[in-house]
């Protein structure tokens, strides 16, 4: 958590809407450089006579609601932790990995949306994970080694 950008706490409002807030505290003490944001879930069970403090994202994974803003608060707080960020140098297989990865979290997201399984998840998942380890280094394709022993003349 301490290499966060940002914090959600997802709370479950029908267990109260002040069920997470000794956790929300104690993570905005505990990390007080880091955004931590509330989400109050489950919404549409909220009765309309309840108040939520200021600051609160209230949203409903079962119908959607509040999930656009959500979206979009997440999003506010990317495009602020990279406003600085001016150097981005990639080669052709990069981007190409990269183009990949992307396709395979929008698929991800549409499985989401369309309420797929977890396994089927996962796949795209596991692929974007995987790609993006050949990106830094974490993981190699074999090709790309392949590649580089018969471009470069590596003496002893």
């Amino acid at each position: 958590m301490e290499q966060a950008d940002l914090v959600l706490v997802l709370n479950d409002i029908s267990l109260g809407a002040d069920h997470s807030n000794a956790l929300f505290s104690e993570l905005q003490e505990r990390f007080p450089d880091i955004p931590v944001l509330l989400v109050q879930n489950k919404g549409d069970l909220l009765v309309d006579s309840e108040t939520l403090p200021t600051g609160t994202l209230l949203c409903s994974a079962k119908t959607g609601a509040g999930i656009d803003t959500l979206r979009s608060v997440i999003l506010s707080d990317v495009r602020r932790s990279t406003t600085n960020v001016t150097d981005h140098l990639v080669n052709a297989r990069q981007a190409s990995l990269l183009m990949t990865i992307a396709d395979c979290l929008g698929a991800v997201l549409t499985g989401i949306d369309h309420r797929a399984s977890s396994d089927e998840l996962a796949v795209d998942l596991r692929t974007a994970i995987r790609l993006l380890g050949e990106i830094t280094g974490e993981t190699w394709n074999p090709d790309v080694l392949d590649t580089v022993f018969s471009r470069f003349c590596i003496g002893k």
